[in-house]
């Protein structure tokens, strides 16, 4: 069974750099939530920088966010995943079914055919 492999930058050292923003993480952050893509941006680390926790107990509290974030993006991917693995297989067994509906036709055609060429030679020629 064929693995994908998800789409990387050609340039290696991009690999080790947090993901760029895409349409969901910014449609996210429009309605005031946040992802690890936005969490990853210039921007929201200097913030973060600027204004860090002023004790522990609120430390705990923002981890904890992050992490409730995190596996809500984790079920998320999982669904995405289990989805993408059903169509890829619904859509193998499409294409199988395809390639042997045709290759009935195909015998069926060169049979009638065949069948067509020694009946027109077992005729009596008038």
């Amino acid at each position: 069974m064929h693995k994908t492999r998800p789409s990387t930058s050609a340039d290696p050292a991009q690999w080790d750099k947090p993901a760029r923003p895409g349409a969901i993480d910014v449609e996210v952050g429009r309605r005031g939530g946040s992802t690890i893509a936005l969490d990853a941006t210039a921007q929201a680390m200097q913030r973060a920088k600027k204004d860090p926790p002023k004790n522990l107990t609120e430390r705990i509290e923002q981890l904890t966010r992050e992490n409730g974030g995190l596996r809500l993006q984790l079920a998320y991917h999982q669904k995405i995943q289990g989805a993408i693995c059903q169509l890829r297989d619904d859509a193998q067994f499409a294409v199988d079914k395809m390639g042997n509906a045709l290759v009935r036709f195909t015998a069926e055609e060169d049979k009638a055919a065949q069948d067509l060429q020694e009946a027109t030679e077992a005729a009596p020629h008038t």
